[in-house]
């Protein structure tokens, strides 16, 4: 699982309940897989880490991620930290329907909220295109331990937006026929929620399971590169520079699970745009 980074000379103690926490979130190393967490935006004072391991089969084009927040508190010779509180990538759905199909050079659309595909017009003697509306689900589980046997919580991340796939055929100048396909997609709207707090009778393991829900607003426009939500846990930015460093700034409210807001935070800002893209094919 990685080295999990330099141990501090100073050990910071855990987040306390019910206090105001801020916190710097970084990637590090040349992977860029795992995080470093700093207190209070100041990288002199390096608190936390964030380990993430790829449980996805080598080479596999899908996510399954787990996550474990650890403090640097390590016995001699172990290089991993005690775990404060752990997530895992679970289910992924992806559902997708056809609204209307165009033919040849028939670009008008009847569809009431039809989406402006300005300079997809493909430049061949002949196509058909067919739009599409396309849904996804990201569910991730949390843990209150590394053995990921104790359930605390459900991160749900929802996506919807449009696509349309162009189909081409032409001729060239010999007369052999070439086709080929392109497909444009488009988000229009993303949805966090969390769940977390066990209830005393568990009958399964649907949401209605947790005590809690809390829903985590996206501020204004959502970006590749930066974005900002908001929780009554957790007010989270992201920050995405020119060499791709990539930056999360978190300030946990107070709160009982300060440790569950921060771990929880570190997977809004990284689930964005593209993730809710990536595996959508129509």
């Amino acid at each position: 699982m990685g080295c999990g980074g330099s141990v501090p000379k100073v050990i910071i103690p855990n987040p306390e309940p019910n206090t105001t926490h801020k916190a710097l979130i970084k990637k590090k190393g040349v992977t860029l897989r795992d995080y470093e967490v700093y207190k209070d935006f100041n990288t002199s004072q390096k608190w936390l880490f964030i380990r993430r391991h790829n449980n996805s089969p080598l080479l596999s084009t899908t996510r399954n991620f787990s996550y474990f927040l650890e403090n640097f508190v390590r016995s001699q010779g172990n290089k991993e930290g005690e775990c404060l509180i752990s997530a895992k990538e679970e289910d992924t759905e992806i559902k997708i329907d056809t609204v209307i199909a165009h033919e040849d050079s028939d670009s008008s659309s009847d569809s009431a909220d039809s989406v402006d595909w300005s300079g997809t017009q493909p430049q061949a003697s002949f196509y058909y295109s067919t739009e599409m509306r396309w849904r996804k689900t990201l569910k991730t589980t949390i843990y209150a331990d590394r053995e990921q046997q104790k359930k605390i919580g459900r991160l749900k991340i929802k996506g919807k937006g449009k696509a349309v796939k162009y189909f081409y055929e032409d001729e060239d100048d010999e007369g052999d026929v070439k086709k080929w396909t392109n497909c444009i997609k488009q988000i229009k709207k993303m949805k966090y929620t969390l769940f977390y707090g066990n209830k005393e009778k568990r009958e399964g393991d649907d949401h209605s399971d947790y005590e809690h829900e809390i829903p985590i607003k996206l501020k204004g426009k959502f970006r590749y590169q930066k974005r900002k939500l908001v929780s009554d846990m957790f007010t989270v930015t992201t920050k995405e520079g020119q060499k791709g460093g990539f930056k999360i700034k978190t300030e946990v409210h107070p709160c009982e699970h300060p440790s569950l807001a921060l771990l929880v935070s570190c997977l809004c800002a990284e689930y964005g745009p593209s993730d809710i893209l990536h595996g959508v094919k129509p």
